[in-house]
């Protein structure tokens, strides 16, 4: 196999941390590019909002913010049980 052909690492593997909705759907396939936007649209409902940084019309995913906010759904989501 040559350099060429071998598969790349990930976004995150490479150390970035800001990622846009089509890269964070690569690194996170539980989540598609509709279902990362639905979450922006509602984020001030969902928290969503923390993890999402808008600098003119590109939107980026902070990648830190977005699994710390899994991770409080996921303990929300004990505490409600």
């Amino acid at each position: 196999m040559n350099e060429a052909t071998l598969p790349q690492p990930g976004y995150l593997a490479q150390g970035k941390r800001y990622l846009t909705f089509r890269q964070a759907a690569q690194e996170y396939p539980a989540f598609s590019v509709v279902a990362l936007r639905w979450l922006r649209v509602n984020g001030a409902t969902t928290g969503f909002d923390r993890c999402v940084i808008s600098i003119g019309h590109k939107v980026v995913l902070d990648t830190l913010a977005f699994e710390e906010w899994l991770d409080q759904q996921r303990a929300s989501r004990k505490e409600a049980a």
